[in-house]
């Protein structure tokens, strides 16, 4: 790495720090005093006795103090230990001779875990004074141990407790031999099977059972010790009959842990061992997928778990020791997934060594290392050594070694920032820890630094984008290191550019919008521990998301799979080719991978926030016949659970007002759109109205759709953070950009003037498309275009895209929207969205010539391309095209918020919202189509109806177009005459839901240029970015679950 000229200071710095590694990694190395082997087989002279123990006062008292507090660690001894109360061992140590070493191990291990709980310990207080002392003693008596030892429940127990004290003090070796013995004393008890018949009433182990329990305690040690170790476990999984725990909440969840421990011992004979191995060099693959869907089953158990045993628990300290859990579970699972993925090689070249799924698992672990609590709340010493020794150093962290190898091959400044850190994280924790620690921690700093000066040595990265490189040109953006694409030249660009202009207000991430991507966003980023600012320039929260159906389309989600639907990101990726097929970048595989990969993750960690989903049960994907798709049980759409508004205070009146009456979820809207012509359809749904009413006379109110997810992810906001700092009525006017490219922050119009904003991470753009922006239309948006027919809010008008463009962002897919046909609601005048109403029996839509054109009962996307076709085909006979009715369909449905059997006012028919005559003759000269035309259109389509087949575009041969028809109409729930007069009709627009083009971002929702590379600081989400979904739309929520899929992945690469 020496060099010539400007590069020999680097080089000399750069000799330093390896020779630094060189003696960490050899204090590491270095042996204990009295090696681990020879450990068990010494004999010490003195005895126990001899030693000092804290004052028996003192001892006394921290046991009631654990007791009376419930203490964790005391629960934990008394259900392994409950024919001897410590206190009576602590007794018989102080008081007697006839103790034995067993003991005393079991009762300084106990005390000192007491000893650090109580308050004065944090302070380094006399208690802190007794913990070590208890320590010592502990050191003292593992030494004593004689190699062969007579198995009793409390050898097992202390054998146990000596394994854990070593994994503390960072002795793995020495951990496994006295887990290997104690393993050794419970097979001989017998502990490892099940009970006799009549000894325990339970098909489960519980505290009924304590030998039971502490095998599986046992078991769980030894085989993560082996997988660290590299060894093969000596348990042999077929002879276990014991019952897993259960009878608790607690217990239940402990079940999840051992399956982890099982899961660890199958890691290492299927991706290390010797069969492993062979099985490798002969095939060329190992059953990484296998184990990884393994571990998602058990992680998603455990959540579940976890989240009832939290509902069950009042006390506040088990609550502490439940969030800890959770939190600490987050960061071994994604480490877990980090350690299956590693053994699988990349797929572009020998430049990189690992895979996309690797890499992303890397940096989801330390991700999840910056959101536990224990980072935070550093004072809880019993967890922060826990969480420090077993997750941390023992292992070792996988994800760190993997993000320093790739960060060396790629050049990746988001992975170089996030190694920063999780080492300045460390640093922080381990003052006053054993010395161990310390010398891991330089080591974690050492890496981070040697990383960070080869990344500068070699400057430029490499342009492949493949494989999940993430190759950020920002290589420490805000954080006072160079910058760049070239870092050679950026540092140079960066040393002679002119300051900056003051900024008023600084913040680590700029959000800008406020919708649900945006809101996603926040909070993610408020998880991270990283600053945010939302700003919205409208008087209200929320933009489109909030006045939408609110559902979000996830492939693989939990909540789903709650409700036993097996989905696959295989059957996804088919769906997606077959559906979106090739549009270029804006839906690169690359991306598709990253969406699937992150969804569920996303919807997982929104759970554990306490995000309350609902499962839309039957609603199907769009294209139901496709390969890799969901069709009538649905699968892969879910919303928010109905929610309280006022659970925002005074923000509840900063969400738009609600167009609908009741607080609905969307796969029940069929239903209630039939409640008026299907008795059935009215028993089903008055159970429901009869709830939400009721919620509502004990003063609720009640939001579904767009503005219970707004108000969900609001509330989590608000709760997180109490500040959060979210800004209405404030404006982008310009992004703020250095000479060298990079995006610093923004100046804002705000209701106080013009403000400027540094965005120390970076800004992401989350401000809608421009469907309300009509020059921006008529450019790029087929012709006709007008912003009268839109569904899309006031706001939207493309002030974000037009800023990116302005810096030479790329942009696609501008000349597509999210269509939807649009009728004037006969009552109100205003756009309305028509969903049901095209689906329904006795209806059908027709052009100027009379004729159909297309599956009216087909997505709504697909609808609004047809009818742009058409109207090409027709030279604007299509636009506007009518929905034909007749009196069938009006007797059975709503048509707006006409109720069914409402017949329109003389207004409604006067403004020409409606249309109404005895025939259809007379009805196709008041709108303007062929009369003879509609006439042959109806016959046929009559006798189609017959049939119950559409043999001209299909209508009612896929679930998704059942879905919104109506059961009672046979035998097809979609076709239906238009035969009973009189007749109606309404004019039909293309309108939509919103512009589907934008910025083109990467896998990693960059904001890219032409040439590909990335403008640094700069993410764009939601319709702000060219849409994954191509001209498609491929189940509901195709919209939202994208942008807050790709909040989470931009705030994560941040």
């Amino acid at each position: 790495m020496a060099g010539a000229g400007g590069q020999g200071e680097y080089s000399l710095e750069t000799q330093e720090l390896i020779e630094s590694l060189r003696q960490i990694v050899k204090a590491i190395k270095t042996p204990p005093a009295v090696a681990p082997s020879a450990m068990m087989s010494i004999r010490m002279q003195q005895k126990p006795a001899s030693f000092e123990m804290p004052p028996i006062q003192a001892s006394v008292a921290a046991i009631r103090a654990a007791q009376d507090t419930t203490s964790v660690a005391f629960q934990f001894l008394s259900t392994l230990l409950p024919s001897t109360p410590l206190s009576d061992v602590c007794l018989r140590v102080y008081f007697t001779d006839d103790y034995s070493d067993a003991d005393f191990i079991i009762i300084n291990a106990a005390l000192s875990y007491f000893f650090d709980e109580l308050p004065d310990a944090h302070e380094g207080g006399v208690s802190k004074e007794h913990s070590r002392l208890c320590q010592q003693n502990l050191n003292t008596a593992i030494s004593r141990l004689p190699l062969h030892i007579s198995p009793s429940l409390e050898i097992v127990m202390a054998l146990t407790l000596a394994a854990v004290y070593s994994i503390e003090n960072l002795k793995p070796h020495w951990a496994w031999t006295l887990i290997s013995s104690a393993y050794q004393a419970s097979y001989a008890l017998g502990h490892h099977l099940r009970p006799a018949s009549g000894t325990s009433s339970h098909e489960w182990c519980d505290a009924s059972n304590p030998g039971g329990l502490m095998f599986w305690v046992v078991y769980f040690l030894e085989k993560t010790l082996c997988l660290r170790l590299g060894r093969c476990s000596s348990i042999p999984d077929g002879e276990i009959t014991v019952m897993l725990p259960g009878g608790s909440p607690g217990l239940v969840y402990s079940r999840s842990i051992i399956k982890v421990a099982q899961l660890a011992g199958k890691l290492y004979v299927k991706l290390y061992g010797a069969q492993a191995l062979a099985t490798f060099r002969a095939r060329g693959t190992l059953p990484v997928e296998e184990l990884s869907r393994e571990l998602d089953a058990i992680w998603l158990q455990s959540q579940e778990d976890i989240k009832k045993w939290r509902l069950a628990t009042t006390a506040p300290e088990w609550r502490a020791t439940i969030d800890f859990l959770s939190a600490s579970d987050r960061v071994l699972y994604y480490s877990l997934q980090t350690l299956i993925h590693s053994t699988m090689p990349a797929h572009c070249g020998p430049s990189q060594s690992f895979t996309e799924a690797c890499v992303m698992s890397a940096r989801e672990a330390l991700a999840s290392h910056q959101a536990c609590p224990v980072v935070v709340e550093g004072e809880q010493s019993v967890f922060l050594t826990s969480y420090l020794s077993w997750f941390i150093f023992v292992r070792p962290f996988v994800p760190f070694t993997v993000l320093f190898c790739h960060v060396i091959e790629t050049g990746d400044g988001g992975d170089l920032r996030r190694m920063r850190k999780f080492a300045d994280s460390i640093r922080s924790l381990v003052p006053g820890g054993p010395e161990a620690m310390a010398r891991h921690q330089r080591l974690f700093q050492v890496f981070h630094d040697v990383a960070l000066r080869y990344v500068e040595l070699k400057g430029a990265t490499s342009d492949s984008g493949g494989c999940g490189a993430g190759r950020d040109t920002s290589l420490l953006a805000g954080a006072g290191e160079p910058s760049g694409d070239e870092v050679g030249s950026h540092v140079a660009a960066t040393l002679n550019q002119p300051p900056l202009p003051d900024f008023d207000e600084t913040t680590d991430v700029l959000i800008i919008g406020s919708g649900a991507g945006a809101l996603t966003a926040s909070l993610r980023a408020t998880k991270l521990g990283l600053r945010n600012m939302v700003v919205e320039k409208e008087s209200t929260l929320g933009g489109a998301s909030a006045i939408s159906g609110g559902g979000l389309w996830i492939p693989c989600n939990p909540v789903s799979a709650a409700h036993d639907i097996t989905d696959s990101h295989e059957d996804a990726l088919m769906y997606f080719e077959q559906a979106v097929g090739d549009v270029g970048p804006a839906s690169s595989i690359e991306k598709r991978r990253a969406f699937l990969n992150n969804g569920s993750r996303m919807i997982s960690w929104l759970q554990n926030e306490g995000f309350q989903f609902h499962f839309s049960k039957g609603y199907p994907d769009y294209y139901p016949a496709m390969k890799g798709a969901f069709g009538c049980g649905g699968g892969r759409t879910i919303e928010s659970k109905v929610f309280n508004l006022k659970k925002l205070g005074a923000w509840r009146t900063k969400l738009p007002v609600s167009g609908v009456p009741l607080a609905i979820y969307t796969n029940d809207a069929p239903l209630f759109s039939r409640v008026t012509s299907s008795i059935g359809a009215f028993a089903e749904a008055t159970p429901k109205v009869l709830g939400l009413a009721l919620k509502m006379i004990r003063g609720q109110d009640l939001a579904s759709f767009g503005r219970a997810l707004i108000g969900q992810l609001l509330h989590l906001n608000l709760v997180a953070n109490a500040a959060a700092d979210i800004r209405l009525e404030t404006a982008l006017v310009r992004l703020i950009e250095t000479p060298a490219g990079d995006i610093v922050g923004a100046k804002l119009r705000t209701p106080k003037g013009l403000r400027t904003v540094r965005a120390e991470k970076g800004v992401i753009l989350a401000a809608g498309g421009f469907a309300r922006n009509q020059k921006m239309r008529e450019q790029y948006l087929p012709s006709p275009a007008t912003t009268e027919w839109t569904s899309s809010p006031a706001g939207d008008t493309g002030d974000a895209i037009r800023e990116g463009m302005r810096l030479g962002a790329a942009t696609s897919l501008l000349d597509d929207a999210w269509w939807g046909p649009t009728i004037p609601d006969p009552v109100s005048g205003r756009v309305s969205f028509a969903l049901i109403e095209r689906a329904r029996p006795h209806c059908f839509i027709v052009d100027s010539t009379g004729s159909r054109f297309m599956n009216e009962a087909q997505s709504y996307t697909d609808a609004g391309h047809d009818q742009y076709e058409r109207n090409r085909k027709t030279n604007g006979g299509a636009i506007p095209a009518y929905l034909i009715m007749d009196r069938s369909h009006r007797d059975k449905y709503m048509l707006g918020g006409l109720f069914a059997r409402q017949k329109p006012s003389k207004e409604m028919l006067d403004a020409k919202r409606i249309f109404a005559a005895p025939t259809l003759e007379a009805l196709a000269s008041q709108i303007g189509v062929d009369a003879a035309g509609l006439r042959a259109t109806a016959d046929r389509f009559n006798a189609m109806c017959a049939d119950g087949v559409d043999k001209d575009f299909g209508r009612g041969a896929y679930a998704y177009d059942n879905f919104f028809g109506d059961p009672k109409c046979r035998p097809n729930p979609n076709l239906g005459p238009v035969a009973k007069a009189p007749f109606y009709a309404v004019p039909v627009w293309p309108g939509d839901l919103g512009t589907k083009g934008g910025l083109l971002t990467d896998e990693f929702q960059r904001v890219v240029k032409d040439d590909g590379k990335p403008i640094p600081g700069l993410f764009a989400i939601g319709n702000t970015a060219a849409s994954i979904m191509g001209r498609t739309y491929l189940g509901a929520g195709s919209t939202l679950g994208p942008a807050m899929t790709h909040a989470y992945i931009a705030v994560n690469n941040m």
